[in-house]
């Protein structure tokens, strides 16, 4: 009967196994920090099989505490065991198992390396991808079937504080001159408990977030522009809201520049990429056929 040795955790949670799994973990760090380059010391075996300290430091994380790193050693630890049994059971009852998928890993392979190659491209050449305010408007006029909102959003600035007659916030914020909105938000960051003062658009529902209190009735049908004030009472706590609707984007409504502006970025910016890594690739190929590398066999020679 086939079995198998753990240098780790046989009882789940047993406090001695811990002790060896954070014990190991400290000789995994230490070989690492130190660049040991002897043969790596077994974890555990499986038959003939073994999987080594060097295999198992591979899939820990960097960042994480000595416990936490103990529990990601003790998964990977019982996942290779799973992994042994499951393959000697399918190598007995399916002997081509190897055969059938060797192309898909193959595949795999390839698409890994010309994922991480184009990663290389990338990186090598960043001002390639800088893109200009005027072309991400030049894409925003030129597809404008793309850009049809799916959902209700809205725009809006909120205050909720726990100070008492704060009216002039009121005041200011109708009026909507830079000065006085620089002031509310200047207030508003040392003694709001919750505000938002920017462009973003929200959701329905991060807008309905705000509402608890507002009796003015339905906040989404609130009047633009209006600034509403009302009171939210949590347990003992009475905190006092400041609330003006600025835009309303509705199901089927073209989404104004600013909505999508980052959005036409990226996909400018990953289409320069992917061009970049298609003419790369291209020309290797080209270059290759040229000094003849490669060539098609046809069925004569073969």
């Amino acid at each position: 009967m086939k079995k198998f040795f753990l240098n780790s955790l046989n009882r789940r949670y047993n406090p001695l196994n811990w002790l060896i799994v954070l014990c190991m973990i400290c000789f995994l760090t230490a070989c690492d920090q130190q660049g040991d380059q002897g043969d790596s010391v077994v974890i555990a075996r499986y038959g003939n099989r073994t999987l080594k300290a060097d295999e198992l430091n591979y899939y820990l994380p960097s960042y994480t505490n000595l416990e936490d790193s103990a529990r990601f050693a003790d998964q990977v630890i019982k996942k290779w065991i799973r992994q042994q049994v499951v393959e000697e059971e399918a190598l007995r009852q399916i002997p081509t198992i190897n055969d059938e998928i060797e192309p898909k890993l193959n595949d795999y392979r390839q698409a890994l390396v010309e994922q991480r190659f184009a990663k290389l491209l990338v990186d090598q050449n960043p001002e390639k991808f800088e893109v200009s305010p005027q072309e991400v408007l030049n894409y925003y006029q030129k597809f404008p079937e793309k850009f049809i909102s799916k959902a209700n959003f809205y725009q809006f600035f909120f205050i909720k504080t726990t100070q008492e007659s704060q009216w002039w916030i009121i005041n200011s914020l109708k009026e909507g001159g830079k000065s006085e909105f620089d002031k509310v938000l200047e207030w508003s960051s040392e003694n709001a408990q919750v505000y938002k003062l920017d462009s973003a658009y929200r959701t329905e529902g991060e807008l309905m977030d705000v509402s608890l209190g507002f009796y003015f009735g339905n906040i989404r049908k609130s009047t633009p522009g209006q600034v509403y004030y009302y009171q939210q009472q949590e347990g003992d706590v009475i905190s006092f809201c400041f609330f003006k609707l600025l835009t309303v984007v509705k199901e089927g409504d073209p989404m104004p520049f600013e909505m999508v502006e980052e959005e036409i970025k990226l996909i400018i910016q990953n289409q320069l990429k992917q061009t970049l890594i298609d003419q790369t690739i291209s020309r290797m190929v080209q270059e290759a056929k040229a000094t003849q590398k490669f060539r098609v066999v046809n069925k004569e020679e073969s």
